[in-house]
């Protein structure tokens, strides 16, 4: 019966011999329905009874869904949950086609049988559930219950130690056999360093999480004996009542059925009745009117529309499907020239920064909030790869962002070094004449040149070696047309300053650094040229870095994955 609470809701009222909600699934109901279907595992009434609803696995569960005290020793449960139909389905299926299974349940252990199939079978299904969340008839509501299962958590994550764990490290020890002895110690130190991380990091869990003796003893009854009651405390609002021992009673939420059911009264000339709330479905189901087939397909509908707009992934379930989707990577087929064009997109957004003369923050480009990636999760490895790249790039090199930002501001700072030098001679004439603090000096700077200058140079500017006259046109030339290729490919303006005949003046000025006589006019890295031919190479760097950056992570990608699914073959 039912009687309504407040605006919204309704208390309904658990009563003898009947099913806990009006919407729960009779075993005839689910009798009739398996034989409308082929299958080779059809599902009866009996078998109903004597695996699930009258067995004293789930005995305590049926009983706590209509009283609050222990169970007494009676039997009422004649019906199946709506919420947890598909479960106790795969459940029967599992026990029908696994005889070891079956066996360790009747032993009510669990300890002769991990479960590992079952467990599987769930999760195959919660994927298939994800899969589908868009539909209507989609039950991913109770699947996510499974994530919040100890049990279940404790199973999964085996899994993945086990198949993707192990392989790789079979495949890696089959691989360095195939090695040098000195490519070898090499790999050993940096994976015994990474190991020895991992094992003080394991160490610190360990005595965080003492208590937590769930992994140890993981047990198939425990979980098949909790996991019904969670779902149906997540699905239902249960209330006990103030008299002991007496039906509990449900504050069900009354919504707007999305299609009204209509149907006649028992009386000739009755008028229309329409059910339109689940208040009344309720009321009708529960007195067997005529129609409550149809009233009670559109309540379960609706019902489970509600639980899935209300069922929220777990933080473990949102973790496990990125490292799945990161596994999936490696066995998948990607398009190469799409991966490609990923990869300079994210590159790009880094590299660009630098070239621009701007600080592009590590990891300012981040997940969704469920920690997915828009583009799927080779978009999170491809951001992953080229944040480390970037990351070592900013490590040595950051200073050269500043260089490349304000030439004004590095003019005018190496021009008031150049002020005190000039304030030094006016007290001491002999200082422009000081050998050694010039050559001092153009070392300084002849250093810093090599350091910025681009492999691709490497033959035709050898830095400390005179430009020769036929090679300063062409040299000019390549500088600036690799600067404005990099610029228009990296996203920015080319620099107003950077054209063949500037590039020309700066490297006269850089000859005239190595060949002039000492004197104040000629110390090296204080003239505007000198700062325009450092910067004019640092870009060409930046370009080149940019380039390789790209070209590593695409052979990442294409190695990782060659060499896992080699790996899944053998």
């Amino acid at each position: 019966m039912a009687e309504e609470k407040k605006v919204g809701s309704f208390k309904y009222y658990v009563e003898d011999c009947k099913r806990v909600f009006p919407l729960d699934y009779s075993q005839k109901e689910i009798e009739d329905t398996q034989k409308l279907r082929e299958g080779s595992h059809l599902i009866n009434r009996t078998t109903l009874r004597n695996r699930v609803c009258e067995n004293q696995l789930f005995r305590d569960f049926f009983h706590w869904m209509r009283y609050d005290e222990p169970w007494n020793g009676e039997v009422y449960a004649n019906a199946i949950p709506l919420e947890l139909l598909p479960f106790f389905k795969l459940y029967i299926q599992e026990i029908i086609s696994d005889g070891r299974f079956a066996k360790s349940i009747e032993k009510s252990d669990g300890h002769g049988n991990d479960g590992k199939g079952f467990y599987n079978k769930l999760l195959q299904y919660s994927r298939e559930e994800e899969q589908k969340r868009k539909i209507d008839e989609s039950e991913f509501y109770w699947t996510r219950q499974l994530y919040e299962n100890i049990e279940f958590q404790a199973s999964v994550v085996e899994s993945l130690w086990e198949n993707e764990y192990m392989l790789r490290v079979r495949g890696l020890n089959e691989m360095i056999g195939e090695l040098t002895p000195t490519q070898q110690l090499e790999m050993f130190q940096i994976m015994i360093n990474h190991l020895d991380n991992e094992i003080v990091m394991a160490s610190r869990y360990k005595k965080r999480d003492v208590e937590n003796k769930a992994n140890g003893e993981r047990s198939l009854v425990r979980f098949l004996q909790t996991f019904p009651q969670s779902v149906i405390l997540k699905c239902r609002k249960r209330v006990v009542t103030e008299k002991s021992g007496k039906p509990v009673y449900y504050d069900v939420d009354d919504i707007q059925l999305s299609e009204p059911v209509e149907f006649s009264g028992k009386k000739k000339e009755a008028e229309q009745i329409v059910v339109r709330t689940m208040q009344d479905a309720f009321r009708k189901i529960s007195g067997n009117v005529k129609n409550s087939v149809h009233i009670k397909k559109a309540a379960r509908r609706d019902y489970c529309r509600k639980l899935n707009q209300e069922a929220a992934k777990s933080s473990f379930q949102i973790d496990y499907e990125n490292a799945v989707a990161y596994l999936n990577i490696c066995v998948e087929d990607y398009d190469l020239k799409k991966i490609r064009q990923q990869i300079e997109q994210r590159a790009i957004t880094y590299y660009g920064a630098a070239f621009r003369g701007e600080n592009a923050a590590p990891g300012m480009f981040r997940s969704n909030p469920d920690g997915s990636w828009p583009q799927g999760e080779i978009n999170g490895m491809i951001e992953s790869l080229i944040l480390g790249n970037y990351n070592s790039f900013c490590a040595f090199h950051s200073h050269w962002v500043g260089f490349i930002a304000d030439t004004r501001y590095e003019v005018n700072r190496r021009y008031n070094y150049f002020k005190n030098i000039e304030r030094l001679v006016a007290e001491d004439p002999d200082y422009a004449e000081n050998k050694e603090l010039y050559e001092r000096e153009k070392k300084s700077y002849l250093a810093y040149l090599r350091e910025i200058m681009p492999s691709k140079f490497l033959e035709t500017f050898v830095v400390g070696e005179k430009i020769s006259d036929e090679q300063e046109l062409p040299l000019a030339e390549k500088i600036v047309s690799t600067c404005n290729e990099a610029a228009t490919k990296l996203g920015a303006v080319p620099f107003e300053w950077l054209n063949v005949a500037r590039m020309r003046d700066c490297i006269y000025r850089y000859n005239w650094v190595l060949t002039a006589e000492v004197g104040l006019q000629h110390f090296p890295g204080f003239n505007e040229h000198d700062v325009n031919l450092c910067q004019a190479l640092i870009l060409c760097n930046i370009a080149e870095k940019y380039d390789n950056c790209c070209k590593d992570v695409e052979e990442y990608i294409v190695l990782l994955t060659k060499a896992v699914k080699e790996m899944k073959k053998q």
